[in-house]
């Protein structure tokens, strides 16, 4: 599986491959607020969620 976080114009701000975990911790402390989209890539299958980075 595969973990991206993309910035609400498209650029790639973090990537992972976790291995058969439940639980996925993403550090954007980094980031300025924001909306992001993540995409999980399981096999074949690719969900994709917006969050909102506030802080």
């Amino acid at each position: 599986s595969t973990i991206e976080v993309y910035n609400v114009v498209g650029k790639l701000v973090y990537q992972a491959k976790p291995f058969n975990t439940q639980l996925i911790t993403i550090d954007v402390n980094n980031q300025p607020n924001g909306v992001y989209f993540v995409n999980i890539k399981t096999g074949n299958d690719i969900v994709t969620k917006k969050i909102v980075l506030s802080k």
